[in-house]
């Protein structure tokens, strides 16, 4: 089989031939038809410090999917050849004091799929049964990838008292703009959504959201404790990892509230435990991934009921050997673990990914200024920008036949007008 490969330390990675896996006993093998693309995905072909020390090349890459399963071992009991599935990238002993008291998501010999073992970025994945997760026919099947970051803005979700409060969710990018949604349709009273980038603002609105913060251009604090009367918000979620998030958050929670933290922090991060926490009486909570597998069977169920369309966000397609485009897309950028880019396996093995900011169907050279990127676009042209106070270099190739330009954070995304 073909597979996208990290063969050795260093930035990048190849497609190449790899073994096509065996199932044991108790495996199944899966025909990739759809998998994605996450931050720690992105860390890891760009070889970022911060997985040097956990990722041993060589290896297959990447960790979230949906397939078909094409064979099954002699014990398995519950698939069958044909099922579709997705499969939990935290490999848990089910052994442990944590499996065994019901925390098999932060399991004691825990192994992370496509980190510490061989991952799905290739036409076939073995994984144990009990890894499993069945998917619904009904659920298409790019949508059927992107179930377990859904799944971490769901369990985010079911970790604080939503019904009757009101909620800050800051940082909208897709999973908090998810989020919105699970706490529009879990009753809370107010929801504010506060980000840098205007285009993720539109999306939290279009999710649910009620009063709407660029944190680049507002004042939040005075912006949120303005909304309340003064009071504060009960619950705030800390979905993006930024210093300014922490700060701004815990200002605006009451005294009382619950703090739910998602985000990872590039680096280490200052918090004013006595004023943010001890004399406010803050509830906090940490959030990891999904709790196994009531989180999964939730998140099948606001699928199932229409709460979030995931559908709308896959834009563009790539073939497999073409994997490295992909993540030039993200490179440079900052790809936080919540901003997953979600690629489909087709027939001939392509790829699709995660819109951000559309910017219309423009073919003619202008200058414009959106979020604090200055850039220009036009045939073959490249310029440089500044995103809130960070230099980039953004290249611009506005074909005849394709008439939009996407750009996040630097980077420019070219797409056809049928998939925006």
């Amino acid at each position: 089989m073909h597979a996208v490969v990290k063969t050795a330390p260093g930035p990048g990675a190849v497609f190449e031939q790899w073994p096509t896996p065996k199932p044991g006993l108790r495996d199944i093998l899966v025909r990739i038809e759809a998998t994605s693309i996450c931050g720690t995905d992105m860390h890891i072909y760009d070889w970022h410090e911060s997985i040097r020390d956990k990722v041993k090349p060589p290896m297959v890459m990447g960790h979230e999917f949906a397939g078909k399963i094409i064979e099954v071992g002699k014990e398995v009991s519950d698939l069958r050849e044909g099922d579709i599935v997705s499969g939990e990238t935290h490999i848990f002993c089910g052994k442990c004091f944590q499996c065994r008291t019901g925390n098999a998501h932060i399991c004691e010999r825990m192994l992370l799929r496509g980190v510490d073992t061989d991952g799905c970025f290739a036409e076939y994945h073995v994984l144990n049964e009990q890894h499993a997760w069945l998917n619904d026919r009904k659920i298409p099947i790019e949508v059927a990838s992107a179930q377990e970051p859904l799944g971490n803005a769901v369990h985010a979700a079911s970790a604080a008292e939503i019904s009757g409060n009101t909620v800050a969710v800051f940082g909208c990018g897709p999973i908090g703009a998810c989020l919105i949604g699970l706490c529009k349709s879990f009753g809370a009273t107010k929801i504010f959504g506060v980000d840098i980038v205007d285009y993720r603002l539109k999306l939290a609105k279009d999710m649910g959201g009620d009063v709407l913060i660029n944190g680049s251009q507002q004042d939040v604090v005075k912006e949120i404790m303005r909304e309340t009367d003064g009071r504060g918000v009960d619950v705030f979620f800390e979905m993006s990892g930024a210093q300014p998030s922490f700060e701004e958050g815990f200002k605006v929670l009451r005294p009382g509230g619950t703090a739910i933290l998602f985000g990872l922090p590039s680096k280490k991060i200052e918090l004013d435990v006595a004023n943010w926490i001890v004399f406010k009486d803050a509830h906090v909570r940490g959030v990891f991934g999904r709790r196994l597998f009531g989180t999964w069977y939730k998140t099948a169920e606001v699928l199932k009921a229409g709460q979030v369309d995931l559908s709308k966000l896959i834009t563009h397609r790539f073939d497999l050997e073409e994997f490295s485009k992909a993540f030039a897309f993200g490179k440079d950028h900052h790809v936080s673990e919540q901003e997953t880019c979600l690629v489909r396996k087709f027939e001939n093995a392509g790829y699709c990914i995660y819109p951000f900011i559309f910017l219309g169907e423009d073919k003619e050279m202008q200058t414009r200024r959106i979020c604090g990127i200055y850039y220009s676009s036009g045939p073959k042209n490249v310029k440089s920008g500044i995103l809130h106070h960070l230099k980039v270099s953004v290249a611009v190739k506005m074909a005849p036949e394709h008439g939009s330009t996407v750009i996040r954070t630097g980077v420019v995304w070219k797409l056809p007008c049928s998939h925006t």
